[in-house]
């Protein structure tokens, strides 16, 4: 029979790892909960009136919704099933409402250290529409983890160029942002059942998406 102080050692032992583990829990869950924070800040600043408001997109909403997406790509790995799950939706709502947002206002005259500011945009923005809309998806959103992460860096090249671009380049980038937006909320929350409404792609990125290389089938 074991001895009582060996009892009481192991009972230490049990003791620390319940211990352990909680805390190793409570810290893997202070990852879920940053992100939801991030994702409830984006909420705010893109529906700042709540569900009885209309939704903006301006640079605020921009900056708060790319971040939010990039907390997401930084922190998904740390996270359970059911909390990825509540993730998606919760980002898909935000997303889905910042594309529904008309065009922000730009009255200001750029500042002048724009040049090449709107190639890094436009290359930006490329990059994002192929993430977001693989070219093996036939024109339907990927809702992964690649694709929140460069929209999420598209949002964040769009709203820090913004003060430094002409006011025509300005907004149709953010028209651009509001169209992979609205693909990649409707991927990512299935359940929405809001208006469904599809958006024509931007001449942005018609304008600056290169040119297909013709195939020779002789070869």
């Amino acid at each position: 029979m074991m001895s009582s102080p060996l009892r009481s050692i192991f009972a230490d032992r049990d003791e620390f790892e319940r211990l352990a583990r909680a805390r190793r829990e409570a810290m893997r869950r202070r990852h879920f909960l940053d992100l939801a924070a991030d994702i409830e800040r984006a909420s705010r600043a893109t529906l700042p009136f709540g569900a009885h408001g209309e939704p903006v997109r301006d640079i605020g909403a921009t900056a708060a919704v790319g971040h939010a997406l990039h907390r997401a790509a930084e922190e998904w790995r740390y996270l359970e099933r059911s909390e990825r799950d509540e993730a998606k939706q919760a980002i898909g709502f935000v997303l889905t409402q910042f594309a529904l947002a008309p065009d922000p206002a730009r009255n200001e005259p750029p500042s002048q250290d724009s040049a090449g500011m709107f190639e890094q945009v436009t290359t930006a923005l490329l990059q994002a529409e192929s993430d977001v809309l693989p070219p093996n998806f036939l024109g339907v959103a990927s809702p992964s983890l690649a694709a929140m992460e460069s929209l999420g860096s598209a949002m964040r090249c769009v709203a820090d160029a913004w003060p430094r671009l002409p006011s025509e380049d300005a907004i149709e980038a953010s028209r651009s942002l509001a169209y992979l937006a609205k693909k990649l909320g409707y991927a990512l929350d299935p359940h929405y059942r809001g208006e469904r409404s599809e958006i024509d792609r931007p001449a942005l990125l018609r304008r600056s998406a290169p040119t297909p290389v013709p195939v020779d089938d002789d070869l």
